[in-house]
């Protein structure tokens, strides 16, 4: 009895711990693919990369069964690059312009980006573990 006593708190803790490690991955699982699903829309067309409120929209659907949480954000948008461009990277919005053209090659290559966040929260606060987790994903898909 009592070292049924004594381990019995950490045996709770070990499952407390196990189930909201499975509910964060669950969230991460769901806000990938909603950016996904986002970008995915943007990439069928130049017209659809365009539509950034309805891939908004979209990806914010796609994550319902885990909104009841916490709300889930979504920036939907396009990122235009040269294939023989310096690197800039994605992270810069207006490193190139998408109505420019690219020396030598033409018109640049058009990507859907959408980025998806949520702030998880465990079910009972753990020592150790933060009580709140930003689970977020961006997507980009080359524009047909």
């Amino acid at each position: 009895m009592v070292e049924f006593a004594v381990t019995l708190p950490f045996l709770l803790l070990l499952c407390l711990g196990v189930g909201d490690f499975g509910r964060l991955l669950l969230h991460a699982v769901t806000v990938a693919h909603a950016a996904n699903a986002g970008s995915l829309f943007g990439a069928i067309s130049n017209v659809n990369a365009v539509r950034y409120s309805e891939r908004q929209d979209l990806a914010v659907s796609d994550a319902e069964n885990v909104q009841h949480v916490n709300p889930i954000t979504a920036v939907a948008d396009i990122y235009c690059d040269c294939p023989d461009a310096p690197a800039t990277g994605p992270a810069d919005p207006n490193a190139f312009s998408c109505s420019g053209t690219c020396a030598g090659y033409g018109t640049p290559r058009v990507f859907a980006r959408t980025q998806v966040n949520q702030t998880f929260g465990p079910v009972a606060p753990i020592p150790g573990i933060p009580n709140n987790v930003d689970v977020g994903r961006m997507v980009y898909m080359r524009v047909q």
